[in-house]
């Protein structure tokens, strides 16, 4: 009777959890992003500098799933579905929204926490591994939901209320290879399918005259610092230049738009490359970000 007690008690805090995460997804979410015209764009497209002062890796789960949330100083979140090669959303919080996640660690007082909180004798949980950076201190604290304290709950559904309302905000991104398998002398047509699952138009700003970009990287690379430009075997924008002014779109409801290159499967220096090697699409916008990665191999 005491293990299938356990048994129980795991299933609903499972249930719970689903369950809260679903509410938060279905809810109608005010705008906590900032209007793209207002956004304090990194001309270089740099948004992400330093280290982020709001770190949440979620991890575990049914399905292992491994997802994070960095949100920077300046406002710009990104938000890895499936890190690394699942693909990104980035976009920039506004004022309020920021203060209000600054607030929510320092009234609750997270530097205090303590760093472990854990359901005994529970599987198939997520955990919250969350790191806050005030000034010179930070603070990292792994904790399932159901042993969270009331306080830290809070902040764990603040970032979730993020996540999920950057989720709906944000367009679809998918990259479409025309073949998994290419040979010498042949090319390859990759596509970035951008569409708007709003029923409403979505604005999209770019930081400058670059819409989207192509690259390879070696599929043995998997970290996300390896998107860098000096880890890119191929880059589609190598030989481009761009205007340095924003840009605005505006993608009608329900709107379908491709970006398509074609690849030939040299690399920078126009050398013929061989072995299994990552495609990845970025959308230059805010919102935007990264398709899920795609594979494709190369025979000389």
């Amino acid at each position: 009777m005491k293990n299938h007690g356990i048994n129980i008690r795991k299933y609903l805090m499972r249930l719970s959890l689903f369950l809260l995460l679903g509410a938060l997804s279905a809810c109608d979410h005010p705008r906590i992003f900032a209007p793209q015209q207002q956004a304090d764009f990194n001309p270089a497209g740099n948004e992400a500098a330093g280290q982020p002062m709001i770190h949440l890796n979620l991890s575990g789960g049914i399905a292992g799933v491994n997802q994070q949330l960095l949100i920077f100083e300046n406002g710009f979140v990104q938000f890895f579905e499936n890190y690394p090669t699942g693909g990104y959303l980035k976009d920039f919080l506004t004022a309020e929204a920021l203060a209000e996640l600054k607030s929510a660690f320092i009234e609750n007082d997270f530097l205090h926490l303590q760093s472990r909180y854990a359901t005994p004798e529970a599987a198939d949980m997520f955990h919250y591994e969350i790191t806050f950076r005030q000034n010179d201190q930070a603070q990292t604290v792994i904790a399932d939901y159901a042993a969270a304290p009331q306080n830290l709950k809070k902040i764990i559904d603040l970032l979730n209320q993020t996540i999920s309302t950057l989720r709906q905000n944000s367009p679809r991104l998918e990259l479409i290879l025309g073949q998994d398998t290419l040979k010498a002398g042949e090319q390859v047509t990759l596509k970035l399918r951008v569409s708007n699952p709003l029923d409403q138009a979505l604005k999209l700003t770019f930081p400058s005259g670059k819409l989207f970009d192509f690259f390879a990287l070696p599929a043995a690379e998997k970290a996300v610092g390896t998107v860098s430009p000096e880890a890119r075997v191929w880059d589609w924008a190598d030989d481009k230049a761009f205007t340095q002014s924003i840009v605005h779109k505006t993608l009608a409801a329900g709107a379908v738009v491709e970006y398509e290159v074609q690849w030939d499967g040299r690399s920078r220096d126009g050398v013929l490359l061989s072995g299994e090697f990552w495609i990845v699409a970025e959308l230059e916008s805010n919102p935007g970000g990264v398709a899920p990665w795609q594979k494709i191999f190369i025979q000389k």
